[in-house]
């Protein structure tokens, strides 16, 4: 019998399609009638729902495209401004995390993985019992219970989720350039605001900015000119300082790090957007904690002298540009002022006084409540009475306390405090560890896997020093948009943990034990599942 030909065969199959084609297809011409009864009604959600179903199909067919998404949409916060800008209902839009069940019931259902328990995850269900306990003396039940779903919903749930998902490198190096890739679309609408003045339109929520801007001593003749702080997708400009910031150690490795030449070049073009996004905050304290998160990368080595030079240009150029940026920058000597008792004649900036005058009350509220704090969310109702003791600044209504620290301490009480940074320290000791083994050659390793080990290497270095320059502006913010925070953490976890199942670490046996699972913290090592 004579075989069939290639193209004959071709044809039989595209003649007698399978059901899971037919079922696809019935699916995308129910999707496109629906979307089009949609469109007649509202178009901004047909296109919402249209592309949620394109990415849902998208991440069938490759589940690890899920995290990609998740980490863009949580980063970017596309969600909160379809929401507030475009009317998406919150439901539709808070349904993104939802794309992580792919992954994980790949693991499940496919590899036969049990569920991970990253160290980490202890300290923290033990911070939801602390805030649990703290809700039950707290002196407004309705304000703390929100704040515990919060914390729940926004950062236990995101970080579990996030490192049960991103168990290899491949995941790993989708969420690393997620976060890039979302950095760059917050940044490149504030860049185009502030070459064309375009103050005046939020461009669909993608360039908010500040209502009034800051004085910068230059005068016109409409009056002193005033600059107007850009805060991109966030809405508040020294928010979205802290999430611009944490993106440029982590794009800097990948730049120093990625094998590609390609890579190399978009990581580089996707940082300099971003930091360009980061100065246009004008924010005081993302430039200390830019300072200090430098600082911490020559003491680790890990920039060169050539590498300074080309920061300490690019800060000239940047003051050359942006003169008003300067003119804020000098404001914060006043806080030596105020801490000496001695202020000048010069009038004190209001924020900087407002801000201390919020700190200490936050201390204040510690030392009065020092075992459990006054619950979750409760300090701004307490800002006023401690603030307005210190005689530095009248404090009106509820306030913040402008210290991820103090605030913790203030609302949590020493044990709150010491959960938050027991999960913070395991997190960032797992990922010293990891860095440190994996900068070692061992015997006999071929060339291709030193590449692969040092480029895994950048990558934890980059996570190691996001989460660094994130707690150095944690000195002058609170914890709010929690789910910023706990994402970097658990991707961070998630770099400990997959470098060290690389290098053939174990988990601690006593870990292991407490846990009832036998081998909690066990990320996939590295087979088929894709490079770096």
């Amino acid at each position: 019998m004579t075989p069939a030909s290639p193209s004959a065969a071709r044809t039989a199959r595209w003649r007698t399609p399978t059901p899971a084609t037919a079922i696809a297809l019935a699916l995308v011409l129910a999707g496109g009638v629906a979307a089009g009864a949609l469109a007649a009604v509202d178009p901004v959600l047909a296109v919402a729902t249209v592309a949620l179903a394109l990415l849902s199909l998208a991440v069938v067919r490759s589940p690890d495209l899920a995290t990609f998404a998740v980490v863009f949409i949580l980063y970017s916060n596309i969600a909160v401004v379809a929401t507030r800008f475009h009317g998406v209902p919150r439901l539709v839009a808070s349904a993104f995390p939802l794309l992580l069940a792919a992954p994980l019931l790949r693991d499940a259902l496919l590899h036969r993985r049990g569920i991970l328990v990253a160290p980490a995850l202890p300290p923290l269900v033990l911070l939801l019992a602390v805030h649990a306990l703290g809700m039950a003396f707290s002196a407004d039940l309705e304000v703390t219970s929100r704040a515990v779903f919060e914390f729940f919903l926004e950062g236990l749930l995101i970080f579990f989720l996030i490192t049960n998902a991103v168990r290899t490198r491949r995941a790993l190096r989708l969420a690393v350039w997620a976060l890039l890739l979302a950095g760059f679309v917050s940044a490149i609408v504030p860049c185009y605001q502030q070459l064309t003045g375009r103050f005046d339109s939020p461009f669909g929520g993608l360039g908010q900015t500040s209502e009034v801007g800051f004085r910068t001593g230059q005068v016109t003749p409409g009056g002193e000119a005033r600059q107007i702080r850009l805060a991109g997708p966030i809405g508040e400009q020294n928010r979205y300082a802290q999430n611009m910031l944490v993106l440029l150690p982590l794009g800097f490795l990948l730049f120093v790090g990625a094998r590609a030449r390609w890579r190399r070049l978009l990581a580089l073009a996707l940082t300099v957007v971003i930091g360009a996004g980061f100065l246009l905050a004008f924010s005081r304290g993302g430039a200390v904690a830019f300072a200090i998160t430098l600082v911490v990368m020559a003491l680790m080595r890990v920039v060169a002298a050539r590498h300074l030079a080309l920061v300490a240009v690019f800060a000239i150029v940047a003051l050359a540009a942006l003169p008003q940026y300067w003119t804020r920058l000098k404001t914060i000597e006043q806080v030596s002022e105020l801490v000496a008792g001695s202020p000048s004649g010069e009038k004190l900036d209001t924020a900087l006084t407002g801000r201390v005058t919020e700190m200490l009350a936050a201390g204040l509220v510690f030392v009065d409540h020092p075992l459990i704090g006054v619950g979750p969310g409760m300090f701004k109702h307490y800002s006023e009475e401690y603030g307005n003791r210190l005689g530095i600044r009248k404090l009106e209504g509820t306030r913040k306390a402008h210290s991820l620290y103090l605030e913790v301490a203030a609302e949590g009480g020493i044990l709150g405090l010491a959960c938050f940074l027991t999960a913070v320290l395991v997190t960032l000791h797992g990922i010293i560890v990891a860095r440190r083994r994996l900068l070692r050659s061992p015997p006999g390793e071929t060339p291709a896997a030193k590449s692969e080990r040092l480029e895994l290497a950048h990558v934890a270095t980059g996570l190691l020093l996001a989460m660094i320059a994130y707690l150095a502006s944690a000195l002058f913010l609170h914890l709010a948009y929690i789910r910023f925070f706990y994402l970097l953490l658990a991707l961070a976890s998630a770099a400990g943990g997959i470098a060290l199942s690389q290098l053939g670490g174990r988990p601690d046996p006593a870990s292991v034990a407490a846990s009832g699972h036998r081998r909690p913290f066990e990320w996939e090592k590295q087979g088929d599942a894709g490079r770096l």
